[in-house]
């Protein structure tokens, strides 16, 4: 049965079965950087209207299945809110899910268009194509409709008369990845979604008016780089030392380098932005950035500028120099010493890799990355050894609670859940760790088991976090093994990895923190996990897990270690083996091959063939062809799965 049968015979479950197989075949056809937020819902689909052809769209939280619900954009909210790969894990596991979609928060920065019945017989309205050409649109669920995505920020509202709707800081968006064609998105070819212009993004933002807009404005995008720029020590520094010229919009800054004078042309226009510092979190930098295009700086680092500036970036305390100057005695409480290399031999891990004995750690993972899973996986361990594993469970919905006491029960250890309890809270807890650092009490078969940290303090303020933090560590002095479960932001370092959320004091304060980088295995439906190891005092190698959404989530270690890459590089890489085991074995032709089933841009292909056959772990063998500068790559590994998740 087709869609519009489905429709027209009000057939939920016929209708249901054709949006997801339409889903199925669509999905990889939405932009990979709204793919990237973590807003993902699923949805229901419980009655259909013959008559007009609509249909409800219930959106549900993709693990617990239970229906959105609550204050949108609180912390419960965006905790519950999937990455695209959770959704799509979601809507695998429970098939009497639709389909997907995005919650449409401020902090998203995306803004969603929706047009009710502008396509007839397959056309869009032209009135309807002219606006959106700019954007990234697709059909809606009935085919009936529009959505169309770009990145900005609007009012919410809704014009009765035209049909038109605008989303950006509440509600929700089906999305289908079922794109419309010839628009001016695809035939660019973008890697993802992207500004658009101003006079079509005020055009678009118009056709919203209505007397269900919200009062007051939200920011616009330069004027929240305007604040941030403005709590942004480093920019304040440029100021105060009268080196700052221009704003060049979207987060970058024109500056006079403090090493102008060295420069080929000490005496030019200020302005000209051949050196330019970008805000953190723009740019493609989490942290902030300096960038000067004369070669005489081509080596310089940001530590280099901030020096420059009067800032040191570590909030040192003074320390006094020894009163014969012996430069050396001064570092003699840092040195590496033979006993401190045999306490992280004669360590004792309650769990090899992870957990140490006695000492404080910190796991860190994104929202969704596996690491309460891994946790349960490792009481069940813990508890079989006799140990007193006090989990604290302060992040789960009543749900995911009653799967954790049953869990328990099972396996021999306790949930502290003081949200659960009558009258009980955070600080009940809080009061209890107190108590054991008061008393004279030996806590040596004690694991505590923080879930989430973020939920006990806020790890963004310094004084409250160190209090925190010390706590913690008079538990460890009576024996007590604390494990802190933690997020990581949204942003990257500059070389792809995770950043923990939290100011710098926790891996100053702890013995371990560990990142665990995960990616999602679309094609077995299985979330895979490597530790990666930041701060350590014992002897840590990393090590694999994967959770299978086939089977209940179960968690297993693996033997092997997985490297852990993007799903989207994932993606690019089995398009480039394919196209080598074809005989395309010049660069050229392997771009060529390539070219068309992504969206990702030559540069970036040539960028990876030239990685994977350098790295430590290569993919391929690279040879001069003798035809300028192309070259020739072969495979070196039998398969890929084998190395690279």
């Amino acid at each position: 049965m087709n869609k519009s049968d489905a429709i027209a015979n009000a057939n939920v479950k016929a209708l249901i079965n054709v949006l997801r197989s339409e889903l199925r075949v669509n999905r990889k056809r939405i932009p990979a950087n709204l793919r990237d937020k973590k807003a993902w819902l699923c949805y229901r689909v419980t009655t259909i209207n013959p008559k007009t052809g609509k249909f409800n769209k219930i959106p549900v939280y993709p693990r617990s299945g239970e229906n959105r619900n609550g204050v949108q954009g609180s912390i419960e909210d965006l905790n519950n809110l999937g990455t695209y790969d959770v959704a799509l894990a979601g809507l695998e596991r429970d098939k009497s899910l639709a389909g997907i979609g995005l919650a449409t928060l401020a902090e998203f920065g995306v803004v969603a268009l929706d047009v009710d019945h502008c396509v007839i017989d397959g056309l869009v309205s032209p009135k309807v194509l002219d606006m959106i050409c700019d954007t990234y649109a697709e059909y809606s669920p009935s085919g009936t409709g529009i959505r169309a995505f770009w990145f900005g920020h609007a009012n919410d509202g809704k014009n009765h008369t035209d049909g038109f709707e605008l989303f950006h800081s509440k509600g929700f968006v089906t999305v289908t990845g079922d794109q419309l064609k010839d628009t001016f998105y695809e035939l660019v070819g973008s890697e993802g979604l992207f500004e658009i212009s101003r006079d079509l993004r005020i055009k678009l933002e118009n056709l919203s008016s209505s007397s269900t807009k919200p009062k007051g404005l939200l920011k616009g995008k330069s004027e929240r780089m305007k604040d941030q720029a403005n709590e942004d020590p480093v920019m304040q520094a440029i100021i105060s030392k009268d080196l700052y010229e221009r704003d060049m919009g979207a987060g970058k800054h024109s500056i006079t380098c403090p090493w102008e004078h060295e420069h080929s042309d000490p005496d030019r226009p200020k302005g000209d932005a051949d050196t330019v510092y970008m805000q953190p979190h723009t740019n493609g930098y989490a942290m902030g950035h300096f960038y000067c295009s004369h070669s005489h700086c081509s080596g310089r680092t940001k530590l280099d500028f901030d020096m420059a500036l009067g800032l040191d970036g570590f909030g040192v305390a003074e320390v006094e120099m020894p009163s014969d100057g012996d430069i050396g005695k001064l570092f003699e409480d840092v040195v590496l010493k033979d006993e401190h290399v045999q306490k992280m031999a004669d360590a004792e891990f309650l769990y090899p890799n992870m957990i140490v004995r006695g000492h404080l750690g910190a796991y860190v993972a994104p929202a969704n990355g596996g690491k309460t899973a891994i946790f349960l996986y490792i009481c069940e361990k813990l508890s079989a050894m006799g140990l007193k594993v006090l989990y604290i469970n302060v992040d789960g919905s009543p749900g995911d609670l009653k799967r954790h006491h049953k869990h328990a029960k099972q396996y021999g250890y306790k949930v502290i859940a003081p949200d659960a309890c009558d009258g009980k809270s955070v600080e009940d807890v809080i009061k209890k760790f107190h108590a054991i650092a008061n008393s004279n009490e030996r806590c040596d078969d004690y694991v505590f088991i923080v879930d989430t940290l973020k939920k006990f303090v806020d790890v963004i303020d310094k004084r409250q976090a160190k209090g925190f933090y010390n706590l913690a560590r008079s538990l460890s002095v009576r024996g007590a093994t604390v494990c802190f479960l933690g997020h990581c932001n949204k942003y990257k370092d500059d070389e792809g990895n995770s950043i923990y959320e939290g100011t710098a004091d926790l891996r100053n304060d702890l013995d371990e923190m560990i990142y665990l980088d995960s990616s999602m295995n679309v094609s077995s439906n299985q979330l895979e996990i490597t530790t990666r190891p930041d701060k350590v005092r014992a002897e840590f190698s990393p090590i694999s897990f994967i959770i299978d959404f086939n089977n209940d989530r179960k968690v297993s270690q693996l033997n092997n270690v997985l490297k852990i890459v993007s799903n989207e590089e994932r993606e690019l890489l089995e398009l480039i083996t394919s196209a080598i085991s074809a005989g395309n074995n010049s660069q050229k032709s392997i771009i060529e091959s390539v070219r068309g089933k992504t969206t990702v841009s030559d540069k970036k292909i040539r960028e990876k063939l030239l990685f994977y056959s350098s790295c430590d772990n290569p993919m391929f063998l690279v040879s001069n062809t003798g035809r300028a500068k192309d070259l020739d790559y072969r495979l070196i590994v039998k398969d890929f799965e084998e190395d690279f998740i």
